[in-house]
């Protein structure tokens, strides 16, 4: 032997001698490795990233407070629960995945506006598929056919879903921002400006000399319709709430105060017909409802006296209009960019102003500037600027769809069991079209041919090899065949598996090998025969070659030994993973196979199973690389193993291999965490009603959830809130009354009309009839009283 082999057995010997004796550690390492002259020895080491993403299949995911810049993550503001403020979170934006086409441009966001729109989106009064409406910001990108912009070029728009990252938008639908202008500005003016030009110069045709009326004065598009009418040199009469937003258009637009009505009455009529000598005005900007917009339309100009029918009006050739820009955009983009182009000509001619005031938030205050809007407290504008300490509410990072390539030939190897026949179906519904299987009992199996039948039917090219992958002609024989027929192969799952079950001083020769043959031969001919450039090789191995097998030491060598294969792979620059398998519930051989040797190995192995959807995450990550928040991963992964934490919440005694030393650490993981978070308000709230012994009780905490959701949702403190006046006391409009009452359904899940819940009774009162409605209280105490 020798000289250097001699000396690194006399350190095996003296380490293992040393570590392996029980009187010098309680846990003793069996397991040593000697590289550059150093002892290794081996731990399970917690992949975080993969046990989040597997928890998020089977759980129901909650926002974290995270921030809102993430490396190589782009976001975008989402409603959990449509009608719910405070489900207000940002999710990861795919749409940044996807390549430009056309003359579409990418946009970092600078900043956005917050439309009124957006908050009906977010409570479900509208929709439209993404929140956001007008932005401004950098180019980071353009498509093949853009020639405008340039990356760097700083931009505003308009168009829907604009609450993100990065935005994309046709280059028609840009403009460039004026050097003297701030991004902040910029995203303060395109939606209500094109709204009030499109509405005043190409719909009613405002000249100079007219009488207009614009509604709601204050607000964006109301100061944007000053703005241009004034411009024009038309007469202006507005309405407002209150003396505040009174005060604001005298101060900045010179309107005198006999111009100024009172929205919240219909008494502005009969102004108005005294400002224009009953003659009424020429145009109106209506964004009233109800009786206000009757009398709005009864202050149209004419010379008709009519005392019954609403149609009157229309015989002095007057006209009614709807104003819908997005609907515009979505089906004449042509016109929308001219009605832009037309705004930014004003804008450089400085015609166009900044309204006032124009409030400017972090995107750490996102519910806080929803809510500010849906209590119609605000003047001018709400601008939202991501910055880069942003703080927000983010659902943890799912797994990316992947997709399969259509030009591609996918193998997979012991394909037509029950895992194989599963990872095929997967593999379909993800694009794959060309799907070859290597199997030594080919497709006779009535289950197989089913399969084979379901992929043709979905337009997938099969073919069915009978080969065994343990030797090595056979191997090479499918696979010069398949490229005869077949596009290149560019990924490859070996499974194929055997079980000769034996204890090992019991074990033949032909037990031994006949487990061995198709995990360490079979995976060898597949490395050595199938094309070097594959996107992904990925073996299907067994945790029991980690934990040990007392009855299967054949089955746990050939599991090891693809472990170690995809080692070698990686280190040769080829691609390479192993999964160890534990127990996978509802397809494979375990599912199909219920005698008790079998369930009487699984349950001394204490292993944690797995469902269909997990192992295809867990496949789709071996074959990318990486997990769900984009970190490489390594080449092996074992699944299965339970913690401390999981042993004591079933109830059950600690796994005999948690006595090894490699996986002692995992008896200490999760054994102090809870099984819900009493931190949740709903959980809480639930718990506390679940357990309550009385009517009044009950009603006690009801009580006080919902003075704290009404402080929250109408921006005040707790303590202003009088539990002994109605809620509708607190001038809670329909809206917001819509919110709480989704909140109420999911909090204390008891139904209740909005009716029921703007009446004039004390919250005390409503508390006391919600417990009466409520799940969550136990029925003998409702019965009681």
């Amino acid at each position: 032997m020798p000289i250097d082999n001699m000396i690194i057995v006399d350190k095996v010997l003296r380490v293992f001698t040393c570590g392996a004796n029980s009187r010098n550690s309680p846990r003793p390492d069996w397991e040593y490795a000697i590289r550059d002259n150093r002892v290794l020895i081996p731990r399970i080491l917690l992949e975080t990233g993969m046990n989040d993403m597997i928890s998020s299949l089977s759980v129901t995911t909650t926002p974290e407070m995270a921030p809102f810049k993430q490396p190589g993550r782009s976001l975008k503001l989402d409603v959990g629960t449509p009608g719910r403020l405070d489900t207000l979170r940002f999710v990861t934006d795919l749409e940044r995945e996807h390549p430009l086409v056309d003359d579409d441009i990418e946009i970092e966001v600078k900043g956005v506006s917050l439309n009124f729109k957006d908050v009906m989106i977010a409570m479900g009064q509208l929709y439209e598929p993404a929140l956001g409406l007008d932005c401004s910001g950098i180019v980071s990108r353009v498509g093949p056919a853009a020639t405008k912009f340039k990356p760097g070029d700083r931009v505003m728009t308009w168009k829907v879903g604009t609450f993100r990252t990065y935005t994309r938008a046709s280059e028609s639908m840009c403009q460039l921002i004026p050097e003297h202008m701030s991004f902040r500005i910029a995203a303060s003016l395109p939606i209500v400006y094109t709204t009030a030009y499109h509405a005043l110069f190409n719909v009613a045709r405002l000249e100079k000399g007219e009488t207009i009326l614009i509604h709601g004065g204050a607000g964006g598009v109301g100061q944007a319709a000053i703005v241009l009418s004034q411009f024009i040199g038309a007469k202006v009469l507005v309405t407002v709430s209150n003396g505040t937003k009174k005060d604001l258009l005298q101060g900045k637009y010179d309107i005198s105060e006999d111009c100024i009505f009172n929205s919240r009455s219909d008494s502005f009529a009969k102004g108005v017909m005294r400002m224009t000598n009953q003659r009424g005005v020429d145009v109106v900007l209506n964004s009233l409802a109800g009786e206000a917009l009757q009398q709005s339309w009864n202050c149209i100009a004419r010379d008709v006296q009519n005392t019954g029918l609403n149609m009157a009006p229309f015989i002095r050739n007057v006209s009614f209009h709807s104003i819908n820009l997005l609907d515009i955009l979505a089906y004449k983009p042509i016109k929308a960019a001219k009605i832009f182009q037309a705004v930014m000509e004003l804008v450089r001619q400085n015609v166009v102003k900044p309204l006032e005031p124009t409030v400017f938030m972090p995107f750490s205050r996102i519910e806080e500037s929803f809510r500010m809007m849906q209590t119609g407290k605000h003047m001018g504008k709400i601008v939202l600027e991501p910055t880069g300490h942003d703080i927000v509410p983010v659902l943890p990072r799912g797994l990316k769809p992947y997709r399969f390539r259509s030009n591609a030939t996918y193998l997979l190897s012991g394909g037509l069991g029950g895992i194989g026949r599963s990872i095929a179906l997967w593999m379909s519904n993800n694009g794959a079209k060309n799907i070859v299987f290597l199997s030594r009992s080919g497709s006779k199996k009535p289950e197989a041919q089913e399969v084979m039948d379901h992929l043709v039917k979905r337009g997938v090219k099969v073919a069915v090899y009978n080969c065994d992958v343990a030797d090595a002609q056979q191997v090479e024989k499918a696979i010069r065949q398949c490229g005869m027929t077949f596009p290149p192969i560019k990924g490859a799952v070996q499974g194929a598996m055997v079980l000769r079950d034996a204890v090992y001083e019991n074990c033949t020769h032909e037990q031994w090998m006949g487990a061995i043959r198709p995990k360490v031969h079979g995976s060898w001919n597949l490395h050595k025969y199938l094309p070097k450039d594959m996107d992904f090789f990925v073996m299907l191995s067994s945790s029991a070659g980690i934990v040990g097998s007392r009855g299967q030491g054949n089955y746990s060598a050939g599991n090891t030994y693809q472990d170690a294969l995809a080692y070698h792979r990686r280190l040769q620059g080829q691609c390479g993973s192993s999964i160890d398998l534990g127990l996978i519930l509802g397809v494979g051989f375990v599912a199909q196979n219920k005698e008790q040797r079998i369930t009487g190995n699984l349950q001394t192995w204490n292993f944690v199973g797995i469902v269909e959807k997990e192992l295809h995450a867990l496949l789709q990550c071996a074959i990318t690389g990486e997990n769900a928040i984009g970190n490489r991963i390594p080449p092996q992964m074992v699944t299965g193993l339970g913690t401390g934490g999981m042993a004591n919440f079933a109830r059950e005694k600690f796994p005999w291999w948690f006595a090894d030393a490699k996986f002692t650490h995992l008896k200490h993981v999760d054994i102090h965490k809870t099984t819900a978070d009493q931190g949740s308000g709903t959980v809480q709230l639930q718990s506390l009603l679940a357990q309550v012994t009385s009517v009044n009780d009950a009603a006690k905490h009801v009580t006080e959830a919902l003075v704290q959701k009404l402080a929250r949702s109408m921006m005040v403190e707790a303590e202003n809130i009088d539990s002994g006046k109605p809620i509708s006391s607190y001038g809670v409009d329909s809206l917001l009354a819509v919110e709480i009452r989704s909140w109420l359904f999911t909090e204390v899940q008891a139904d209740i009309s909005v009716f029921e819940l703007l009446s004039n009774v004390p919250i005390t009162t409503l508390a006391g009839n919600l417990v009466m409605k409520s799940k969550c209280v136990p029925r003998a105490v409702i019965q009681q009283g």
